[in-house]
């Protein structure tokens, strides 16, 4: 297996890959090409090789490992998906009401507080004279 990283992990499927590999290299050299090549010492490979000879190091099965969800469970995991994003928009736009009501509440307070402006008071008129105010019609 090749890795990018420096800090490299091998799950332990990968470490016992590796380490049938090891076991073909029987030349002077070639397992230290080989090491060279994953970008590991052959002491981690010897470590791993007293590991699967102790039986630490056993193969997992990869389905085990991680969760599957069953047909049921991906339908309603869909469902939850698209009921969230259907919440999420209705809470934007009730943000969106919510900050338009308070400019507008602002505004109709700025609105009040100045036609609380009291006028100035009128001069006292004079009073009309009888002749001139109007009267009720008797019928």
């Amino acid at each position: 297996p090749e890795r990018v990283s420096k800090y490299q992990r091998y799950s332990p499927n990968e470490r016992l890959a590796i380490l049938t590999r090891w076991d073909t290299l029987l030349e002077h050299g070639q397992r230290s090409a080989f090491c060279r090549e994953l970008g590991i010492s052959p002491s981690t490979v010897n470590v791993w090789d007293k590991q699967r000879r102790e039986g630490l190091l056993i193969v997992s099965d990869a389905r085990k490992n991680k969760y599957v969800m069953s047909k049921e469970e991906r339908v309603d995991y869909r469902r939850l998906q698209r009921e969230n994003e259907r919440l999420k928009a209705q809470l934007d736009q009730s943000e969106a009401a919510v900050e338009v009501l308070g400019k507008a509440s602002e505004l109709l307070a700025a609105l009040a507080k100045s036609s609380q402006i009291k006028a100035p008071p009128l001069p006292e008129q004079a009073q009309v004279p009888p002749a001139f105010q109007s009267r009720k019609r008797d019928e």
